[in-house]
């Protein structure tokens, strides 16, 4: 009887090693998932932010080619108007012109 108390016991404690070695590894684990969350968070918040600031830039570079071709326009313009000039006014093509209109 007593080998038989002295293995129950034996067994006892080595199942009690077990359930702490398990609890250790259990609380290890919910802790590294907890840091991986806080880091995917940090991830989101910094991918976010750069989506954030690339459309930010994709607009202002539609705006800047949009005065650009703004620019463009007027300087083209400005030039026709000095080219009417230098002819001597509107001429046959200018009387043309404003019968069409």
């Amino acid at each position: 009887m007593d080998e038989l108390t002295a293995a129950s016991e034996t067994r006892h404690v080595d199942i009690l090693d077990r359930l702490q070695q398990l609890e250790e590894k259990s609380t290890t684990r919910c802790n590294d998932i907890t840091e991986l969350k806080k880091s995917v968070e940090f991830a989101n918040s910094e991918v976010h932010s750069v989506k954030t600031s690339l459309a930010a830039k994709a607009d202002q570079s539609l705006v800047d080619e949009l005065e650009k071709k703004m620019d463009d326009l007027e300087n083209r313009s400005k030039l026709n108007n000095i080219d009417m000039e230098r002819s001597g006014g509107c001429g046959e093509c200018g009387e043309g012109v404003l019968l069409f209109l």
